[in-house]
């Protein structure tokens, strides 16, 4: 609930992918909302970050928590 007289602040959950950063849904499950968007992008593999810290998908949490920012970026071979 919003209060005109509170210091409630609204703190944007992202994702970010290709420069492109849109909000998402809090609550929403993580891996399924990386794994379709990485899809979107046409990125067959691809790193993950939380708040700027990459993020394996065995650490991941189950679901995404609001207030955080979160990127999916290709994942370079150079050799």
């Amino acid at each position: 609930m919003w209060e005109v007289t509170s210091n409630q602040e609204t703190v944007a959950t992202t994702m970010e992918v290709n420069g492109d950063v849109r909000n998402i849904e809090p609550g929403a499950n993580l891996k399924e909302v990386v794994i379709s968007t990485a899809r979107d992008a046409g990125f067959g593999k691809f790193r993950f970050y939380i708040n700027g810290e990459e993020v394996l998908p065995q650490n991941a949490p189950i679901l995404i928590e609001a207030g955080k920012a979160y990127k999916i970026a290709p994942f370079d071979v150079a050799g």
